[in-house]
């Protein structure tokens, strides 16, 4: 599972993990195997009395800096071969 896919689960959820309608559920697995790959990812619930909308914008500034972090991690891995 991905990062985005994860964070994705998670918003369309209201970030429940668990249950029927939780972010585990939609992507088919069981919740602790979900709760692990928070962990790994390091992904964790927003603080309770920010908005979601807040949340959400800080969700996307991290989203678009691990997509620049990652292009050029991929530019050095080009020039380095």
């Amino acid at each position: 599972m991905e990062r985005e896919t994860v964070i994705q689960a998670l918003e369309r959820a209201g970030w429940k993990v668990a249950g029927e309608q939780g972010a585990a559920r939609a992507l088919g697995v069981p919740p602790s195997t979900f709760a692990s790959r928070m962990k790994a990812l390091q992904i964790e619930r927003p603080k309770a009395g920010i908005s979601a909308a807040l949340g959400s914008r800080t969700i996307a500034r991290e989203l678009e800096s691990n997509e620049n972090s990652r292009a050029v991690d991929e530019a050095v891995m080009k020039g380095s071969r």
